[in-house]
């Protein structure tokens, strides 16, 4: 489970979270506007790395490529360690790369459209994920092994007025954005 919900004005602090970490509705708002100031600096930085693919067919796809985030999540647990103390920003720093929504992994992000089997269009926004690394014993083997799984998340949504709020910074400047055409494989 992310640290968010999504709703009609982006995101909220999940219900969850709120009550495991005891926080008032002040040092809750207080977190949201840390998390969005974290996400205005990052949207930036996506917008540098950004680019269309496209194929032989015309499809295009907005692309992010990954690239070192660590900054932007540092960042994120001095800004509120201040006001609500490092016990919370630990805790949010920590499970901040794997909230699937906020997708602030060092990681590649994609956003498309995609026509259902219905006929509608749907957006989609594909990230890929990193679990966490876990460390154990394995027979037959001296030293301590390291494993982490690598998921890739995708979330479809019929489109509306508005794209999703991690990826309208996006769709936005799609058209300003360079283009590159995809050699290999499916887009």
């Amino acid at each position: 489970m992310g640290i968010i919900t999504i709703d009609s004005k982006g995101f909220s602090l999940n219900e969850a979270t709120v009550a495991l970490l005891e926080l008032t509705p002040e040092q809750a708002k207080v977190l949201e506007a840390s998390i969005r100031k974290l996400l205005d600096q990052l949207c930036v930085e996506e917008l540098a790395h950004a680019y269309v693919s496209t194929n032989e067919k015309g499809d295009e796809q907005i692309v992010v490529p990954a690239f070192d985030r660590t900054q932007f999540i540092e960042t994120l647990r001095a800004d509120p360690a201040s006001q609500l103390g490092t016990v919370i920003a630990d805790f949010v720093n920590e499970r901040l790369p794997y909230d699937d929504y906020l997708a602030v992994r060092n990681s590649e992000i994609r956003a498309y459209i995609e026509q259902g089997s219905d006929g509608k269009d749907r957006e989609v926004f594909e990230r890929t994920a990193s679990s966490r690394v876990h460390e154990g014993q394995v027979p037959g083997f001296a030293e301590k092994v390291r494993t982490s799984g690598v998921t890739k998340f995708r979330t479809l949504s019929f489109l509306k007025d508005e794209f999703n709020f991690r990826t309208r910074h996006l769709w936005d400047a799609k058209d300003r954005l360079p283009r590159r055409e995809e050699s290999r494989g499916k887009i």
